[in-house]
């Protein structure tokens, strides 16, 4: 009877998903980063960060001088660069991201990961907490819950963009407000 209690409280334990806290998606999320998954990265960012990431990219992705140099920069061709999307942009600067630090590009991994400060809950739905980087610089990780799970929002610097995007950009651009 015990080894069957024992054994049922392992099984909850382990099938629990770690991303029941908003700090705890962080930790998954830098781990991710410094063993350079960008599709395990990719995956913890909330459906509505991704689509204002797609939003931010698309057009840097349509720009001659920036895709010379980001093609470079992540060691493709321009062509198949031309090709990217806003996943496979972030997919392949998290995995060259050796690259992307030497080289000096604006958006590199190193401005994502830090030490997580305390956590404000916003809501039910929402948090926000203070990042330090390794350069001592701060920035700001918001985090959406999404299905019952915490999802990174963004991860922006707080003196350039001082309130979160909660919104979608989507219909925000459809509807001339963005």
């Amino acid at each position: 009877m015990r080894l069957g209690i024992i054994a049922t409280l392992l099984i909850i334990a382990t099938g629990c998903s770690s991303s029941n806290s908003p700090a705890s998606v962080y930790g998954e999320f830098r781990d991710a980063v410094q063993k350079r998954n960008g599709e395990a990265a990719w995956a913890l960012h909330s459906t509505r960060g991704a689509n204002q990431y797609d939003a931010l990219l698309k057009p840097l992705l349509k720009e001659q001088k920036l895709t010379a140099y980001a093609a470079s920069v992540l060691a493709v061709t321009p062509e198949k660069f031309g090709t990217f999307n806003s996943k496979d942009f972030y997919v392949a600067a998290i995995k060259r991201s050796d690259l992307v630090v030497a080289r000096g590009f604006p958006y590199a991994v190193h401005n994502v990961v830090g030490t997580l400060g305390a956590v404000t809950l916003i809501g039910d739905d929402k948090a926000s907490a203070p990042l330090r980087l390794a350069n001592q610089e701060l920035r700001e990780v918001d985090f959406l819950r999404e299905n019952g799970s915490w999802k990174i929002h963004s991860v922006r610097d707080p003196s350039k963009t001082p309130v979160p995007r909660w919104d979608d950009p989507q219909p925000l651009a459809a509807a001339g407000l963005r």
